[in-house]
């Protein structure tokens, strides 16, 4: 990915069709730099979604919640 490269897919249970799925949305956004967030958090949070996990330990895993419709960006 280049320096503002990102990429974004739809996973999990909802993503599966003929799935018995839960009723949350579960999508991966990779970003090139997590650890930017000023990058991509203020413009998620103006949307409504909110920073609910920070794991600099885990390939700098971040986890946002948007509350409805129910999604988690990961």
């Amino acid at each position: 990915m280049g320096a503002s490269a990102m990429q974004v897919e739809h996973v999990g249970s909802t993503a599966m069709q003929g799935l018995s799925a839960k009723p949350v949305i579960d999508i991966d956004l990779a970003v090139s730099d997590p650890t930017r967030e000023d990058d991509y958090v203020p413009a998620l949070a103006s949307l409504g979604y909110d920073l609910i996990v920070r794991e600099p330990s885990w390939h700098q895993h971040r986890c946002m919640r948007l509350a409805a419709p129910g999604v988690n960006l990961r």
